[in-house]
């Protein structure tokens, strides 16, 4: 394979996980939305399906970040397990939640800052 052509089908890689990351950004907001409902209003319904979304919304991430190690080196991450629903019973069950969803969406913007930095190094210079 040529220099070009690798370099080509890298960019589009990291392209590509960028797209992935702004379409976990939606889970995210959609996951968030659920999680300030549930603390608010408290229906059941309502917290199982922010466990639901923060599941889902992590296990994006989980794939994204093997495919985005096959591109940046990197050290192994650390993902939070997603809280069950008896832990909505616990006293710091907002803190829980909170923290659980704030670590997920650390990890997407650091994911994110490298993937722009490996793009901006990838750009042609004139």
């Amino acid at each position: 394979m040529s220099h070009d052509l690798y370099n080509s089908l890298c960019q589009e890689m990291l392209l590509d996980l960028c797209y992935r990351l702004g379409l976990a950004e939606e889970q995210f907001c959609l996951l968030s939305d659920t999680l300030l409902a549930a603390m608010s209003i408290g229906e059941l319904e309502d917290k199982q399906k922010a466990i639901e979304l923060m599941a889902a919304y992590s296990q994006s991430l989980q794939i994204i970040y093997a495919d985005f190690l096959l591109l940046i080196e990197g050290q192994s991450l650390l993902f939070p397990p997603v809280p069950a629903l008896w832990q909505w019973n616990e006293p710091r069950a907002e803190e829980i939640f909170s923290a659980t969803a704030e670590k997920l969406y650390s990890i997407a913007e650091a994911m994110e800052c490298k993937l722009r930095i490996k793009l901006a190094e990838k750009e042609p210079r004139t």
